[in-house]
């Protein structure tokens, strides 16, 4: 990451990156946030025909995870800029702290290698 990003507050750490999915056309990011103590959050992205998207985020610490609850308005206005369509369930928090999912597994694995 570099020092313009880690100066970004974390919304907007998180908005360049989502940014950059929509335009991209991603569907799959996992993000480093800075400082490093907030932990990595990884975004997924579905995006329909009609522009509607539901949006997943899993923090690696419990703490960040609250942050991006707390956040959630601020996080969907961020989607809305990107000309998507959020419902009432378009955004979903996941804590990975609490649970190794196989493909964390596998990536954690492929990491430490």
């Amino acid at each position: 990451m570099t020092a313009a990003m880690a100066a970004l507050p974390v919304a907007e750490q998180l908005a360049v990156h989502i940014r950059k999915m929509t335009r991209d056309q991603a569907e799959h990011i996992r993000v480093q946030l800075e400082p490093a103590h907030l932990g990595a959050v990884e975004i997924s992205l579905a995006i329909a025909h009609d522009g509607s998207v539901q949006a997943v985020l899993a923090a690696d610490r419990g703490e960040t995870l609250e942050w991006l609850q707390d956040e959630a308005a601020a996080l969907e206005r961020i989607l809305q800029e990107c000309g998507l369509n959020t419902g009432s369930n378009a955004m979903q928090f996941h804590d990975r702290s609490q649970q190794q999912t196989p493909y964390g597994a596998y990536r954690d694995a492929f990491e430490e290698a």
